[in-house]
């Protein structure tokens, strides 16, 4: 009997827990927090994770011609 109580009480427990964490964030606050912390964290990656290398725009391999190539190849 026992054991089933604090079982029984740690799943309320986690269940309370759980409904906070839901309502803080559906919070306005939490959210405007939130946002404030994506902008940053998009912020930081723009300025210290970017390039200035060109990347050319020319397609070396085309995946859907050699792709045709293999079917015609295996028809034929």
């Amino acid at each position: 009997m026992f054991v089933w109580f604090a079982l029984f009480i740690n799943f309320m427990l986690l269940c309370l827990v759980i409904n906070a964490e839901n309502a803080a964030h559906r919070s306005e606050k939490f959210a405007t927090m939130a946002t404030r912390t994506r902008q940053e964290y998009l912020k930081d990656l723009a300025n210290n994770y970017t390039t200035t290398t060109v990347v050319d725009p020319g397609q070396k391999f085309c995946k859907a011609s050699y792709v045709s190539r293999l079917f015609i190849s295996y028809f034929v």
